[in-house]
């Protein structure tokens, strides 16, 4: 059977378990109380990538794929295939959250998903909610996966209610310094693993090449790494008037040579394109051990690096745009916050800051 079948199939099997989900027929009702609370906890999880990892086994065994992620190889369901071919296509369609590549991002390429892993990852909670999950399952895994499947959608669907009712707007009238202030605060109520910052970047770029004939391109998600993604930057902006592609990595986590070392191999691997890339961080709190002059520091892959103060690139940015384009970037970002996929406590911390 070809592939373009199996993800078609995969996509059929969760919107029928959803819509049972949703009518509450062979559900969480037929798990136990322990593992239905598993399914809570791994549902309401900080990290979302730990319940994708979880999904991705479930709609694997239930399809018939005849592997074992706990004590054998993850990666013999193909992970990535699965999940961004048929899962999230389904989850999408259906409005329930999703993050590009979750599995992935959480599995990092660990083949076995036992205790060991679960112990080494940001949220061991929650990785081993799935560990013990997958354990029980195994063992009766066509019956316990189906039931686990449906209890799972019930959490996500009943999340989508939820977050339906976090409707936003955007501010009007504020001046750069204010727009400039909010946003950051923002960023420290809600960093989303990097997400929020680089998106109140992508937004300001747009807004501010709004008209010309540059393209900005929003590369993938911070929470991807430059080597897994093979991403140069988390944005571009390329346009006729440069013959160099221009880079930016926005981050409030820490800059040193090991990042440096990654971003130059990524750059180098996408071509000739880009020689420069611009970091848009918190200078100079996240810079580690980097001898720069002038805040610019070129590697020996002859890559040059610039670093800008997040907070400073904000305020300039939110000047040069005047007050109709400022209004005109918070309409672009809060489509972003309203949308069903960004994470609940963005939309929290907007709902704080506009009262």
């Amino acid at each position: 059977m070809s592939s373009k079948a199996r993800y078609t199939r995969i996509r059929v099997m969760i919107e029928k378990a959803a819509l049972d989900a949703k009518n509450r027929r062979n559900g969480a009702s037929a798990l136990s109380h322990e593992h239905r609370l598993k399914v809570h906890q791994l549902c309401i999880a900080r990290v979302q990538g730990y319940r994708e990892v979880l999904l991705t086994v479930l709609v694997a065994w239930i399809d018939g794929e005849i592997f074992d992620p706990c004590n054998g190889d993850f990666y013999d369901c193909k992970p990535r295939a699965i999940f961004e071919q048929g899962i999230r296509p389904a989850l999408v369609g259906l409005g329930l959250k999703s993050r590009k590549s979750g599995p992935l991002n959480v599995a990092k390429a660990q083949r076995r998903l036992d205790e060991a892993w679960a112990r080494s990852r940001d949220d061991p909670s929650s990785a081993l909610l799935v560990v013990s999950l997958l354990r029980w399952i195994a063992p009766d895994r066509q019956r316990r996966a189906t039931s686990t499947l449906r209890a799972l959608l019930e959490e996500l669907i009943e999340e989508a209610k939820e977050l339906s009712t976090l409707s936003v707007a955007p501010p009007t009238a504020l001046s750069a310094t204010q727009a400039a202030i909010r946003l950051m605060r923002l960023i420290e109520l809600a960093p989303d693993s990097g997400n929020t910052a680089q998106t109140v970047v992508h937004a300001a770029l747009l807004t501010l090449y709004e008209g010309t004939e540059a393209k900005i391109a929003d590369l993938g998600r911070a929470s991807e790494t430059n080597l897994t993604s093979k991403k140069p930057a988390d944005i571009s902006v390329s346009a006729p008037w440069s013959t160099r592609l221009q880079l930016y990595e926005v981050t409030t986590k820490t800059i040193d040579a090991n990042r440096l070392r990654d971003s130059d191999e990524s750059v180098l691997a996408y071509g000739n394109e880009a020689n420069c890339v611009t970091w848009i961080c918190r200078n100079p709190e996240n810079l580690h051990g980097l001898a720069l002059t002038d805040s610019t520091l070129l590697s020996s892959a002859g890559i040059r690096h610039e670093f800008i103060d997040l907070h400073t690139w904000l305020l300039i940015t939110m000047e040069l745009l005047g007050s109709q384009r400022r209004d005109r970037y918070f309409a672009i970002l809060v489509r972003y916050i309203d949308d069903g996929q960004t994470d609940r406590v963005v939309k929290e911390a907007w709902a704080e800051l506009h009262p």
